[in-house]
């Protein structure tokens, strides 16, 4: 038995503790998972004032990255998930806890082949934003001597995420076949989807590709803000980019009603734009990834998972 099996053994069984634990034992039992593994009793939490979508929400936390962004995505889907489970989901757009800076240093190193310090006259340790992928460093560029944002991937979630998928799927199969009400949501298409978006979002060089198709898609639309990509200091796993201030879609009620009315009108056009004019549009705009600058503009971040409409699809 591989490492890699080893590996994916833990964390099954990491999983069914977890959902143990939360209250979800019977989803367990139904599906015969518990004979499949050396299972010890986990220590259960009072789930008294936790609602069934709370629980969920609590399971993903504590399950990490993959499932952060599993739950991320599935808070867009008002068509497939009652407006209970939504709002819980909603909150997973929150920052999660960082890597520490010497594990990020590494992985910037080995990803640009350059010290540190050959790179940035000046990197702040502390990131300006955690996600569940990957987390953004403020520095200085010393040949450009231009502020920029450092978008680093957390060291090891390739294979994390990877085995995550691989169980996610067995777990999908596994309710599809003996939890009949759950077949209309074909759970096993929607974590091969899942699978595709996440290992695309993995790779940075292509998000910076998507930044600079975006660019030039917006050419004309000066409300629209998309920061600059140095591809000499990218690569699959950190992306350089000038660094984007303002404040995030959520905090808009700071705004003023003007204020608030041009946003909405622009982010409209944007988003027509891109979905019936250009046929290429952003797939992950909750509001932590939509930033308003100070000057009346505004952003989309993040543009690891996009979407591709046909000019059949569009008209």
């Amino acid at each position: 038995m591989d490492i890699h099996t080893i590996s994916r053994l833990n964390r099954f069984k990491d999983i069914i503790l977890t959902l143990i634990k939360y209250g979800f034992g019977d989803i367990i039992s139904r599906l015969d998972l518990q004979e499949k593994i050396f299972l010890i009793q986990p220590k259960k939490v009072s789930v008294t004032q936790k609602n069934t979508w709370e629980r969920i929400r609590l399971v993903f936390e504590e399950l990490g990255p993959t499932f952060i962004k599993f739950g991320q995505l599935l808070s867009l889907r008002s068509d497939l998930i009652p407006e209970a489970l939504l709002f819980e989901l909603s909150k997973l757009q929150d920052d999660v806890h960082p890597e520490e800076f010497p594990a990020i240093k590494s992985q910037i190193e080995k990803s640009l082949k350059s010290p540190l310090g050959d790179i940035f006259s000046d990197f702040d340790p502390e990131p300006l934003a955690a996600a569940s992928l990957a987390q953004v460093h403020q520095a200085i560029l010393k040949n450009e001597k231009k502020v920029v944002a450092v978008k680093v991937q957390r060291p090891g979630i390739r294979q994390l995420i990877k085995n995550d998928l691989d169980i996610m799927a067995g777990f999908a199969r596994h309710i599809h076949e003996r939890i009949e009400p759950s077949q209309v949501y074909n759970l096993p298409l929607l974590v091969e989807e899942i699978r595709k978006l996440l290992l695309s979002e993995l790779n940075f060089e292509r998000e910076a590709r998507n930044i600079r198709l975006a660019q030039h898609n917006f050419k004309d639309f000066p409300t629209l803000y998309l920061p600059q990509v140095y591809p000499d200091y990218t690569s699959s796993r950190v992306l350089v980019m000038d660094l984007v201030k303002g404040i995030k879609l959520r905090e808009a009620y700071k705004l003023s009603v003007k204020e608030k009315e041009n946003l909405a009108k622009e982010g409209l056009k944007a988003c027509l734009q891109q979905i019936l004019v250009d046929g290429f549009f952003h797939a992950d705009p909750h509001p932590g990834n939509i930033f308003v600058l100070d000057n009346g503009q505004f952003s989309f971040l993040d543009w690891g998972m996009v979407g591709r409409l046909t000019p059949g699809t569009r008209f």
